[in-house]
């Protein structure tokens, strides 16, 4: 059944989430030790962080401050000389990896989670499923059920927010003013957590997914990258699935 699908690709989401913390804000925003992240090189450019972050992690001495908790890891950040921001890996006790970042000179905050689930992962009669559970996330959960609450939360306080699904990853992130930065985290943890998937929500964004076919078919690239799809590599792989199918 389609609830069934549903609950397997979110089950495969969540084992294969890294959950990504790229936090710009001042010390008094207090970032809660138990939330961390992995930053893909296009989340970490489209926030403006310098690449040396990306640098592989160096497990840190035993001096190294690591009150995060038993089973934590904490790990030292290879970074540029001039880099005035400064940086902790962490491997969560549950499998997470960690990258916290820190700007006293920053104006807002931001954070990212990145899911090692794409579009090749939806079954094969059921393409963009993946980009649906994307949607869904969205749209209330068990801590806030009201379908705008995260939206509505990340307005308020001077932020935006969005979400794409690629072949092999989905990443949602937001930013937010520093002081906001704790509530934003406490809604987006149970997008993962504790999606609702009701029933009127569904309906809704289903119609909403095809609107977004209907307007990226009129796109030439989108065409051509679907085409590609289509008819590169070996007939029957994944790659050759949609991105963001049609409704039918």
């Amino acid at each position: 059944s389609f609830a069934w699908l549903l609950r397997m690709m979110f089950r495969r989401m969540t084992r294969s989430a890294q959950l990504c913390i790229f936090a710009l804000a001042s010390p008094a925003a207090a970032l809660p030790p138990a939330h961390g992240l992995w930053i893909n090189r296009r989340t970490l450019l489209s926030h403006g962080a310098a690449a040396s972050v990306l640098l592989p992690l160096r497990k840190a001495p035993a001096a190294a401050p690591a009150a995060a908790g038993a089973g934590v890891a904490v790990y030292e950040i290879a970074s540029a000389a001039l880099d005035r921001r400064s940086y902790r890996g962490l491997r969560l006790a549950n499998g997470l990896q960690v990258l916290l970042a820190s700007d006293p000179a920053a104006g807002k905050a931001a954070a990212a989670m990145n899911v090692a689930v794409g579009s090749m992962s939806n079954p094969e009669a059921w393409q963009g499923l993946a980009h649906f559970c994307e949607h869904m996330l969205f749209l209330g959960t068990a801590s806030y059920p009201d379908e705008g609450d995260f939206e509505s939360y990340i307005a308020s306080n001077g932020g935006s927010n969005n979400a794409y699904t690629d072949s092999e990853e989905t990443v949602y992130f937001f930013d937010v003013g520093a002081g906001a930065l704790p509530g934003a985290l406490a809604r987006f943890s149970d997008f993962f957590a504790a999606p609702l998937f009701t029933e009127s929500a569904t309906a809704r964004e289903v119609a909403a997914i095809e609107s977004e076919h209907s307007k990226n078919i009129q796109s030439d690239g989108w065409r051509t990258e679907q085409l590609l799809r289509a008819t590169r590599g070996v007939s029957g792989h994944p790659y050759n699935g949609y991105l963001l199918p049609p409704r039918d």
